[in-house]
């Protein structure tokens, strides 16, 4: 993750249906509370398995809604049972700003 500079995976089992998401904050965690070895301990055993979804029609505010609710930054969208894309707390702020942008110089 770090090589690639990527924050977050998300786990797919074979069928192609989410499982799991595993992130940079679910690594610190099992570190920081359970003081393992994650190099001895499998991406199952890491990742998040409780996970909080939308779909590719849920409105920005619900997004925006449901991560500040969780606590989380990354919003998987899934359509039924199809991992569709991956929303990140970083994009809603800058969709935020464009909206916030284009309402300023509008008016």
């Amino acid at each position: 993750m770090a090589l690639e500079r990527i924050g977050t995976v998300m786990m797919v089992d074979d069928s192609g249906k989410l499982v799991g998401i595993l992130s940079e904050r679910d690594i610190i965690r099992v570190i920081s509370e359970e003081g393992r070895d994650i190099a001895s301990l499998s991406t199952s055993e890491l990742m998040s398995q409780s996970l909080i979804t939308c779909s590719p029609y849920t409105g920005l505010e619900d997004v925006l809604a449901l991560m500040s609710k969780h606590a989380i930054r990354h919003l998987p969208v899934v359509d039924g049972n199809d991992l569709v894309g991956l929303i990140s707390v970083r994009e809603v702020l800058d969709l935020q700003r464009e909206i916030l942008y284009r309402g300023r110089s509008n008016a």
